[in-house]
């Protein structure tokens, strides 16, 4: 399929129809197949990329706490399979629930325009129950109170859930903020289990945690690295690529030993240090 000008593409290849087809300068191409113009072959294509998640690094619990909160709302079995994955993390949770914010005030006249924004955009929040020592009971804690690990881990669950049940690929950028390495492997192990992942969800994930190149977690050939070459463009190769690599290795000493590459050339640091200090002088000369 190759564009021929801005407004008009034909068929090639394996596909039978080879008429020119009408697309407008401001619609992709992919998406004139997957709403306007069914194809045997194309389409199949754009419904997968379409149905592809992206959770970038930036994204916080804030971003997406209305959809958490009405799925908690919509379905108890989500709620408690939500909590299930915070409590098998150790977080405290014992429970979660969705309330009203401001049951009764409404939005004041006179109230700050950011809380007025906030109050209307977040009219439910997500709260979350701990147990109180010495007593039988618990009490409930705004999610945004939460510790930004809690908080990062219940985004994530509910996203993986989501995968799991539809058997959607999903890329995490930088799934090791804020939590810890055991609590990852938890995440990951979900996908590899077959009585969860019976309908082949993936997951593609970004990390610098080195704890997580482990061969009892992952194969040769799911690990690829990233390094940048002297044009400073980043090139992406597999640890399949190391004939020298078995399958027991211990991937993580390896790495940092410096055997696969994709590590930062560090200063050294005498040089760093004489340098900082250089600056630190110069900064006291001035103050003085």
């Amino acid at each position: 399929m190759l564009p021929l000008n801005n407004e008009s593409l034909s068929h090639g290849g394996r596909i039978e129809n080879r008429d020119i087809i009408t697309v407008f300068k401001n619609l992709l191409l992919l998406s004139k197949f997957g709403k306007d113009t069914p194809n045997e072959i194309i389409t199949p294509a754009y419904l997968y990329l379409a149905n592809l998640q992206v959770v970038f690094a930036e994204e916080t619990f804030t971003n997406r706490m209305g959809e958490i909160v009405a799925k908690v709302d919509g379905s108890k079995a989500y709620a408690f399979a939500l909590n299930e994955i915070l409590s098998a993390a150790d977080t405290g949770l014992v429970g979660l629930a969705s309330s009203k914010l401001f049951p009764d005030l409404g939005v004041p006249g006179n109230v700050l325009e950011e809380l007025k924004k906030y109050m209307e955009n977040y009219p439910q929040q997500l709260f979350g129950f701990h147990n109180v020592i010495g007593e039988k009971k618990t009490r409930s804690l705004p999610f945004i109170e939460e510790s930004n690990g809690t908080q990062h881990l219940c985004m994530i669950a509910g996203i993986i859930l989501q995968a799991l049940k539809q058997g959607r690929t999903i890329f995490i950028d930088e799934i090791d903020m804020s939590l810890h390495t055991h609590v990852i492997k938890m995440l990951i192990q979900l996908f590899q289990s077959k009585e969860l992942n019976k309908k082949h969800a993936q997951l593609i994930m970004t990390t610098h945690n080195t704890n997580l190149l482990d061969y009892t977690l992952f194969r040769k050939d799911q690990i690829w690295f990233a390094e940048k070459n002297e044009e400073g463009s980043s090139e992406l190769f597999s640890l399949q690529d190391f004939a020298d690599v078995a399958e027991d290795t211990p991937f993580d000493k390896w790495y940092l030993a410096g055997k696969f590459g994709a590590t930062p050339n560090i200063k050294d640091m005498p040089s760093l240090v004489g340098a900082l200090i250089h600056y630190l002088r110069d900064e006291e000369a001035t103050a003085d």
